[in-house]
């Protein structure tokens, strides 16, 4: 669900740097305890050990166990291109795909034909690689690798050897991934094949010989994350500064030292051998060692699914890792996993390896708290702090430049009054926005990154003629698709803080990421930008996507989710919403928007109904806001807003409330500043407008949504809320990290 970012290349012949964003799906482990079949799974691999223990002799259990993965990427094989997604797996070291004689188990993959590629050379070599929990085999062939999707800035890898498989076990037939890319030693690697990574570093292709992974935080299993690989470099946008470097003790996994365990009152001392994967989404370490840490964390050991369940409110502190000097503490929101229906896991099981190889396997726990620094060249592990994302309102006030920031708003607000009338400053700014979904265009897919939001109406993304501020942009080619229909009429939106043009095209829309399940809407209209404002510029996201009703879009354009229910696409004509608390910064989380259907997964019992006062935002009454003694009883209108990360309301009540929470207006920063214990301060997430008599008074942003699910029913005009079932969120948006 996310895409590749290239910050440099210059050529096969100079080296690179390279990110390779990632898409995150609960593991296959959590989706069968979700669903109740785990147990019977864990009954069908011992059955399998026990008629062919020679298949499962070589590796523990869970050290390549693929189903237990979390972390997807986009690479493609061949010229031209032939896309697949993959795991990307620092506990392997070999790169295959299916091909097409792979039959049985292999329906839903993509296989790769290497008799459309120009460039495969015929290798035939035969291979078989066994896992934990499943097996594959074919033949081997060299061609080039390129890290990266289709039509995004690429790590071209020529000359890459790479398995073709003919058969893959059942393990791997339901996966959402194509194939595993092994990014481990050579000397791991089966039959000695090169890996991809280890080609580039031999070919000088990178900076340096090292790559960084920084995970997003999950919390919650529904949370759809994902993640950055970062080669050639480490990753200093998303990493704080290093911590320390441990020296390897064995290159062929990363292994290295460890020299204590803790949680709560429970410790171990003795140094072991420990690796940091990838592709295991949980921490693995001897039995009496987890079953100590487990008793401390206040979780309990079930014997029938074989996990460790806890309390979802838990709060049992960090679980402490000693590596060389310096002591890593994992906070609870990333190794307590919701695994759904009310029920979370302590993300630790136990293994032994005999006393043979490491005695811990360091999985996404450990790796979404630290970002892990893989240094092939010096053979060493690095370590920082994992820095998660906040909105560019929080960006700049962390960095002092929200108020220069603000002041140039209100110059153009002097310039141009016209451009702001319609909307008040924060109902359309995204600079405050936070959350972001996956979306695709045209035939074949085109990707893109947008906001979801419920506080306008239009769809639009950067075309090819847009070239100020969208130098880091997807942009949408209509040559490439066969299924757009030009339409050529001229349009322009205008935000609180920035403004978009271009020209309208139709074709078909899918919500969701490419590969994955998608809502697909053909003959839909949305904007093809040929300009956008510098405020767009440095976002994460390519463009908008409104969810409101046609009555606010510009120029009349059916939004992609009414066109959707109109051609009857949709169970029923409405949507839900749920938003991952996010806690502090070092918690972002993300959420699940639910088309068609009321999100019972996600969402407790609805509460009640309200209906719409307006339906053109997601406009209704409220009564009352009170917080500690402040009560105002006023009936006003109010929007719920997804594209807002704050509450905004009458700065009269506004003040009064922040008031009561004990936070105090910084006028420089516009913000209300509230004690958090910690340096440089918190922010308490209220902002005041005033809409002049006009409009709503109130947009409950996404402090509300994190609370309570909010469901658009577009067909009978009224708007449902229900309890998010996740813990309670902090109040306030922690700065600094």
């Amino acid at each position: 669900m996310k895409t590749l970012i290239l910050l440099a290349v210059l050529g096969l012949a100079s080296a690179a740097v390279h990110q390779h964003k990632l898409s995150w799906r609960p593991s296959k482990k959590i989706q069968m305890i979700r669903n109740g079949e785990y147990a019977a799974y864990l009954e069908y691999q011992r059955n399998l050990r026990a008629t062919s223990p020679e298949v499962l002799s070589n590796l523990p259990q869970n050290v390549n166990d693929f189903g237990d993965f979390e972390y997807l990427g986009n690479i493609t094989i061949g010229t031209p291109d032939q896309s697949f997604i993959v795991v990307l797996d620092t506990g392997s070291s070999n790169l295959w795909v299916p091909g097409p004689t792979c039959k049985t188990n292999c329906k839903t993959k993509s296989k790769f034909d290497s008799t459309q590629s120009s460039t495969f050379v015929k290798n035939g070599q035969s291979w078989t690689i066994q896992y934990g929990s499943g097996d594959a085999a074919g033949i081997l062939g060299t061609d080039t690798v390129r890290f990266g999707a289709k039509g995004e800035s690429q790590l071209t890898v020529p000359s890459t050897t790479f398995g073709i498989a003919s058969k893959i076990s059942a393990d791997f037939k339901n996966d959402a991934t194509d194939g595993i890319l092994g990014l481990a030693f050579t000397s791991l690697a089966v039959d000695g094949v090169v890996p991809p990574l280890i080609n580039a570093i031999n070919q000088g292709i990178l900076d340096q010989p090292l790559f960084t992974v920084w995970l997003e935080h999950r919390g919650a299993a529904n949370n759809v994350g994902g993640g950055v690989f970062t080669y050639g470099a480490i990753d200093t946008t998303n990493c704080g500064p290093l911590v320390a470097y441990q020296p390897l003790s064995s290159a062929t996994y990363y292994q290295f030292k460890a020299a204590g365990f803790k949680l709560g009152s429970y410790s171990n001392t003795k140094t072991v051998d420990v690796i940091s994967d990838t592709g295991t989404s949980f921490l693995g370490g001897p039995q009496t060692v987890v079953d100590g840490l487990a008793k401390a964390a206040g979780a309990t050991y079930d014997d029938f699914n074989e996990v460790y369940f806890i309390d979802c409110a838990a709060q049992p502190g960090t679980l402490d890792i000693t590596i060389g000097s310096n002591t890593y503490s994992i906070q609870p929101v990333n190794y307590i996993v919701d695994a759904g229906n009310g029920q979370c896991l302590f993300a630790a099981f136990p293994f032994d390896f005999g006393g043979f190889g490491p005695s811990w396997i360091l999985g996404d726990p450990f790796i979404r708290q630290f970002c892990n620094i893989y240094d092939i060249g010096n053979k060493r592990m690095g370590f920082a702090p994992s820095l998660q994302k906040p909105s560019k309102r929080m960006e700049m006030l962390r960095t002092g430049e929200w108020a220069t920031y603000k002041k140039y708003l209100d110059r153009q607000r002097k310039m141009s009054p016209w451009q702001f009338q319609s909307l008040p400053q924060n109902v359309n700014d995204f600079a405050d926005f936070e959350y972001l979904g996956n979306i695709t265009i045209g035939t074949p897919d085109q990707s893109f990154i947008v906001v979801l939001d419920t506080g306008s109406a239009n769809l639009w993304i950067p075309g090819p003629s847009c070239k100020a501020n969208c130098d880091s942009k997807h942009k949408f080619d209509s040559s490439k698709s066969s299924t757009f229909d030009k339409n050529g009429q001229s349009w322009t939106i205008q935000y609180g803080s920035g403004a978009a043009a271009g020209i309208l095209g139709q074709d078909t829309v899918k919500i969701g990421a490419t590969g994955e399940s998608q809502l697909s809407i053909p003959k839909t209209t949305f904007g093809i930008a040929n300009q956008i404002s510098p405020d767009f510029k440095s976002d994460a996201t390519d463009g908008i996507f409104g969810l409101a009703f046609t009555t606010l879009a510009v120029d009349g354009v059916v939004p992609p989710l009414i066109n959707a229910i109109k051609q009857g696409v949709l169970d029923q004509p409405l949507f839900s919403v749920f938003l991952e608390h996010r806690g502090t910064l070092t918690n972002v989380g993300g959420g699940v928007f639910t088309y068609g259907a009321v999100d019972t997964t996600n969402c407790g019992p609805v509460i009640g109904y309200q209906p719409l006062s307006s339906a053109t935002y997601f406009q209704f009454k409220a009564n009352r806001f009170r917080l500690g003694k402040y009560l105002n009883a006023k009936v006003v209108d109010v929007i719920s807003d997804t594209g807002t990360s704050f509450l905004g309301g009458p700065s009269v009540v506004i003040d009064e409330m922040a008031k009561q929470a004990g936070a105090t207006y910084d006028i420089l920063g516009e913000a209300y500043i509230i004690d958090c214990d910690a340096t440089p301060g918190c922010v308490l997430t209220l902002f005041p407008m005033d809409f002049g008599g006009f409009g709503p008074t109130w947009i409950l942003g996404d402090p509300f949504i994190r609370q309570y699910c909010n469901i658009y029913d577009l067909g009978n005009l009224r708007m449902g809320f229900a309890p998010s079932l996740q813990p309670a969120p902090t109040t306030s948006s922690k700065l600094g990290s």
